[in-house]
C-alpha cells in the first residue's frame, strides 16, 4: 500500500513538473498575447517579478509588487485586459484585473477585482473574511461582446466545513461584480 501511494505521489509530481514547461508561468517564459502587441515575462531573483513589454513602443512595464510565487496571467481575446491570479499564501489568491489602453499604458484597476469579489460575498452570502480559509479566484473566461470576464470565487467555510464555489462576473463598463447567471 505504500508502495502504492509513494508511487502515485511520484507520478503526480513528474506530470507538474513537465506540465510547468507549458503553463503562463514558466520561468522566464514570455507569455504572448492573442493580438501579438504584448509579452508578460517573469522571472525569478529574490522573489518573482513581471515585465508586460509592448511591442509597437519597444516599452517595458515593471509589476512593481514582487512575489514569493508565480502568478497565471490570462489575457483578453482583443489585448485589452489582463487578469493576474496571484498566489498569496497556502490555498489562497488574490486578483488584479489590468487595461491595456490604446497607446499601450497598463492600468491596475481599482479596487482590485478581488476586493469587490470579497464585498459582493459578504454582502450575499452573509460570510465575513474571518469565516473563510483556502479563498481565492480561478479564471473561467472572457466574455467580450457582454464587457465580463468570468470566474469562480472559491472558500471553506470554517464553521460548516463545507467548500463554496460562487460563479461571478465583473463588467468591464460598470465596474461591478455580479452573480454569474450563466454558470
Amino acid at each position: 500500500m505504500q508502495r502504492l501511494l509513494a508511487a502515485t505521489l511520484l507520478i503526480s509530481m513528474l506530470a507538474r513538473v513537465v506540465a510547468a514547461d507549458t503553463e503562463p508561468w514558466a520561468n522566464e517564459k514570455p507569455l504572448v498575447s492573442p493580438s501579438r502587441s504584448f509579452t508578460i515575462v517573469q522571472r525569478r531573483d529574490s522573489g518573482w517579478t513581471t515585465t508586460v513589454h509592448f511591442q509597437h513602443t519597444n516599452a517595458d512595464v515593471v509589476l512593481t509588487d514582487m512575489w514569493d510565487w508565480p502568478a497565471l496571467f490570462y489575457i483578453a481575446p482583443d489585448d485589452r485586459w489582463i487578469l493576474q491570479v496571484q498566489k498569496s499564501g497556502s490555498g489562497d489568491n488574490i486578483s488584479f484585473l489590468f487595461r491595456v489602453d490604446p497607446e499601450g499604458r497598463l492600468w491596475r484597476m481599482e479596487p482590485a477585482i478581488m476586493q469587490l469579489a470579497w464585498a459582493f460575498i459578504e454582502r450575499t452570502e452573509s460570510l465575513h473574511e474571518t469565516a473563510l480559509y483556502h479563498t481565492g479566484i480561478d479564471f473561467r473566461s472572457w466574455d467580450l461582446r457582454s464587457h465580463l470576464v468570468r470566474f469562480t470565487f472559491h472558500g471553506t467555510n470554517t464553521a460548516r466545513q463545507a467548500h463554496l464555489d460562487v460563479p461571478l462576473t465583473y463588467d468591464f463598463q460598470k465596474h461591478v461584480i455580479a452573480r454569474d447567471t450563466k454558470a
